[in-house]
């Protein structure tokens, strides 16, 4: 199935480009037709339906995620056809304005993950040394540059188990795994998009020699 982006009425849009902005239309009826959020002139919203059309009572039956005009959307269906009732008809996934299938998806969200953690990796590592610059700022206050040593060590650490973590999903060719079980005294299951939480809660402990491995795939 093909998707084009819907022809613009000009006339609608005095300024819309460099601008963000949504229409709507109505029916004969005066119920609302369809809405649509456009950014520099293109179909565009980022975390929500950039297209949502209605039928002449009012009932919602077309969902469409646009990105800088094409359909995309890497966390779910980028067109959602409901019936009166409200429940899903049809759905379709797309990617870059290529329809694809939901193992596509998975991985296009794999990669984000993955790139969010390298990026925040990065960040870490100036903080690092930016505190490492700050251990022998003063030498008179000696305990000031023990709790910043202290704090070196403590990022550190956590930026050990973002290699631990961004590593592993190379490893895994940034495929979908399967749920995991984080090995503590508590059993904790998690899957693949709760890595992040995973780092925060257990991070300070992760590579701590009481546990067999961070992470145990099934």
């Amino acid at each position: 199935m093909t998707y084009t982006q819907p022809k613009i009425d000009k006339n609608q849009i005095e300024h819309y480009m460099n601008d963000e902005i949504e229409i709507t239309t109505f029916h004969e009826n005066g119920e609302i037709k369809a809405t649509m959020m456009f950014e520099d002139g293109l179909l565009h919203n980022e975390y929500a339906p950039a297209v949502t059309k209605y039928t002449e009572d009012g009932t919602m039956h077309l969902q469409e995620w646009y990105n800088d005009g094409v359909l995309h959307r890497n966390d779910g269906y980028a067109v959602i056809h409901f019936d009166s009732d409200g429940d899903i008809t049809d759905s379709e996934y797309f990617l870059c304005g290529e329809e694809v299938n939901e193992a596509d998806i998975c991985k296009a969200e794999m990669q984000e993950e993955h790139s969010d953690l390298l990026k925040k990796h990065v960040a870490l590592d100036h903080t690092i040394q930016e505190y490492k610059h700050m251990v022998d700022y003063d030498p008179t206050d000696r305990e000031g540059a023990k709790r910043r040593q202290h704090q070196v060590e403590k990022l550190e650490l956590h930026q050990e188990n973002y290699k631990t973590l961004t590593g592993m999903m190379v490893l895994l060719n940034l495929t979908p795994l399967k749920p995991t079980r984080f090995v503590s005294d508590e059993e904790q299951w998690l899957y693949g998009s709760d890595y992040e939480q995973w780092l925060l809660i257990y991070g300070d402990v992760a590579l701590s020699k009481r546990y067999k491995q961070p992470l145990e795939l099934l």
